[in-house]
């Protein structure tokens, strides 16, 4: 269960499980005969810690409403687009320590109460996420069969104790007729609903960054470009996987950006180019190589470069006169540097492959010398 616990809290895959049990039995611990290493098992496990930790919020819940303070609630839609519309649903209260008397001591905390899916069937016509549906789903985390009693309890007096609730900015949620906050102030008549302020942070910086034309408009513009030019093709995606190992790094999946925590998004598709910039780089360099019909690239063999030849124009550097010799591209002493041996015998001094590439291009060098 430890192992379990680690792979959820440090958000590691589920499939990684069986490792870190093979991991742990070479390290000498005992973890069964591997009946219990697989991604269904993990979830039953997890699905057990989070009862434990949902009867302790409700303890928690209920040691705020008996010293009067109450609770607020908070929530936003899951940002995980792969999977049904959830609503991320906390809880803001009071936590009293073991020695408070009389409920004096202040220890405000949020915790977490459920990711729960919003049931369709609940809204007004039955098929959008509307106002109910999300209302709906606040009662189905807190008050359903399953919740601890106490929670439960508090949620179906909430007239009582709940106190206010923070949400994002969307009509849905804070309209003032049939949004969430509308409804629950139908119940709780003191009920205060808020524009989460974190949010107000996040719109505010994205007024100041549309008027910056790097950020606003350039960025969002190459992300989203090199994400596309990737993600619709296969072919593609295996190339840069290719030279990903060329390099010796480790092939990331790139993210465009999307409206849904618009400033996460651009910071994770940001920093997801930024660490496949050679790779990205490189595969894009040599796909304009061969669409000008060259045949080298800063990836082939340094043997594909040995035997060119390129037109050099030497200037003496006493006479000014300039003439044109041959040279061929030679081994180097190293990986990645090549030599060139003249029509007259003599060798220049070494040149780097993105040397020999732009000579090869334009067919020509200007070498000043004897």
């Amino acid at each position: 269960m430890v192992i379990a616990y680690t792979v959820v809290k440090t958000h590691t895959a589920i499939n990684r499980m069986v490792d870190l049990c093979i991991m742990q039995r070479k390290n000498g611990v005992i973890v069964g005969n591997g009946d219990y290493w697989n991604a269904p098992s993990t979830w039953e496990f997890v699905e057990c810690m989070s009862l434990y930790f949902f009867e302790g919020l409700a303890d928690e819940v209920a040691a705020s409403c008996d010293a009067g303070y109450g609770y607020s609630i908070l929530s936003d839609g899951s940002t995980d687009r792969s999977t049904t519309e959830a609503e991320a649903i906390y809880i803001r209260l009071n936590v009293l320590p073991a020695d408070a008397i009389g409920g004096c001591a202040a220890n405000v905390r949020t915790r977490f109460a459920g990711l729960e899916p919003i049931d369709r069937a609940k809204s007004k016509d039955k098929k959008s996420f509307d106002a109910p549906a999300v209302k709906a789903a606040f009662d189905s985390a807190l008050a359903s069969d399953s919740a601890p009693k106490m929670l439960k309890a508090a949620w179906d007096n909430k007239h009582r104790k709940l106190v206010g609730g923070s949400f994002d900015g969307a009509a849905v949620m804070i309209g003032r007729r049939k949004g969430v906050v509308a409804l629950l102030k139908e119940e709780v008549g003191h009920f205060v609903g808020i524009h989460a302020v974190a949010h107000n942070l996040e719109l505010a910086i994205g007024d100041v960054w549309e008027q910056m034309d790097y950020i606003g408009n350039d960025m969002p513009r190459v992300l989203n470009s090199i994400h596309a030019h990737y993600s619709q093709s296969a072919k593609r995606q295996g190339s840069r996987g290719d030279i990903s190992k060329h390099l010796g790094v480790v092939c990331l999946k790139l993210t465009s950006l999307h409206g849904i925590r618009w400033r996460n998004s651009q910071k994770r598709s940001s920093q997801a180019l930024l660490s496949q910039w050679d790779s990205i780089a490189a595969d894009l360099q040599a796909r304009a190589y061969v669409q000008v019909g060259c045949t080298l690239s800063e990836l082939s063999d340094d043997s594909a470069f040995w035997g060119y030849k390129v037109d050099t124009r030497h200037v003496n550097p006493q006479t000014g006169r300039s003439s044109t010799w041959q040279a061929r591209v030679k081994e180097g002493d190293r990986e990645g540097e090549f030599t060139y041996k003249y029509s007259n015998g003599d060798i220049m001094d070494k040149v780097t492959r993105a040397e020999v590439l732009t000579d090869i291009g334009e067919n020509t060098r200007t070498h000043t010398g004897v």
